[in-house]
């Protein structure tokens, strides 16, 4: 039997950003895209099918409203990162098994439970930004394998996830401080 680091492959000590965070909220012409505004720059992305929720369940298509905050860097070909980053391996899974004690974290794949591999055929994920959504404490069936991700080049819609284009990551401008989904930042105090 694999014995599975609960912490999982990708853990990494938390630390504080200096980045400053990045807003996202619906676009208005688009239930499944969103307004990503960080450091002057803005992005249009995809996400959920069924948009921003306050309350996340697993398989719903909703993308968490809430403080989601970026961990680790997965890629498939080595390039600088200011987050913590190694390259992905045949063999690297996500639990999305809400019966399983692993769920939310990185399993091996091929795994008897149900999982995510993180090696796919398309280029979805090329890049991999392993979020906190759910990670401490864990809540089964409160949302797994929120990432944020390359998008298709249609922008059509994750499970979840905030998908950035292509062009964005290649660029490496996607932001990698906080994100404030759908929740308006705190005013700034004059000094």
């Amino acid at each position: 039997m694999n014995r599975v680091d609960p912490r999982g492959p990708f853990a990494v000590p938390r630390r504080a950003t200096r980045w400053p965070p990045a807003l996202v909220r619906p676009r208005p012409t688009s239930r499944t895209q969103a307004i990503v505004s960080c450091g002057g720059r803005t992005f249009i992305v995809a996400m959920g099918r069924s948009g921003i929720a306050a309350v996340k369940r697993e398989g719903d298509g909703a993308t968490p409203r809430g403080r989601l905050t970026p961990r680790t860097l997965l890629r498939r070909k080595p390039c600088p990162s200011p987050l913590p980053w190694r390259l992905i391996r045949p063999g690297d899974g996500w639990c999305d098994d809400t019966g399983s004690q692993h769920y939310n974290r990185a399993v091996p794949h091929p795994s008897p439970m149900s999982h995510e591999a993180i090696l796919r055929d398309d280029a979805l994920y090329d890049h991999v930004i392993v979020t906190d959504h759910n990670a401490t404490p864990r809540v089964r069936g409160a949302g797994s394998a929120i990432f944020f991700h390359v998008a298709r080049p249609a922008l059509t819609p994750t499970e979840g996830c905030l998908a950035f284009p292509a062009a964005v990551w290649r660029r490496g401008i996607v932001p990698m401080g906080p994100y404030l989904i759908g929740i308006p930042p705190r005013p700034m105090r004059a000094r």
